[in-house]
């Protein structure tokens, strides 16, 4: 299945990545994976409830005129008239997220030419093209209010039917 093999892949980066500790570079990324590692130390943590128990969550979120995922368009478009694109200041405020994303998505861009990326990339097929969308929604999660709020109602509907098939709920009875 296509979810078992997403997984199966992201292992496989896991483990055969050039930092043998496999620890984030980011700090952020280190401050999250070390909370989210002694959580599982806290003595106070008690058993969650049955996920039959669960809240279900209804967000409401007010938006004019946002677009969910940039398009190449709005990726090439450059802000308030200079001569920075989207894309390069999107870029330039994540590097690290962005070093992750190249080397996930094993592209070369060995002169920093963002725009003449998309355009090779829109102008081919296939895996190009594949890979040309990887890049709007990495783009849109990281600037998109909308993009990230859609995608976290999303994880958590997700999160929460894993939950019950590991609960024995019947699949009959799962959304």
């Amino acid at each position: 299945t296509l979810p078992g093999r997403t997984a199966v892949e992201h292992v496989f980066v896991a483990l055969s990545t050039s930092n043998p500790a496999a620890e984030p570079s980011s700090a952020e990324a280190r401050d999250v994976l070390r909370f989210f590692l002694e959580s599982f130390t806290d003595p106070q943590l008690t058993r969650g409830a049955p996920v039959a128990r669960a809240p279900s969550m209804v967000t409401l979120t007010p938006m004019y005129k946002e677009e969910v995922t940039y398009s190449v368009d709005d990726l090439r478009t450059t802000i308030d008239g200079e001569s920075v694109s989207t894309l390069r200041f999107i870029i330039s405020m994540m590097p690290y997220e962005w070093s992750a994303m190249l080397q996930r998505t094993k592209i070369r861009l060995p002169q920093q030419d963002y725009d003449g990326l998309l355009d090779e990339l829109s102008s081919n097929r296939g895996e190009d093209h594949k890979t040309l969308g990887e890049i709007c929604r990495w783009a849109s999660g990281r600037s998109q209010t909308l993009m990230r709020t859609v995608r976290g109602m999303a994880s958590y509907a997700d999160a929460t039917r894993v939950l019950a098939r590991l609960e024995g709920v019947p699949e009959s009875d799962i959304e």
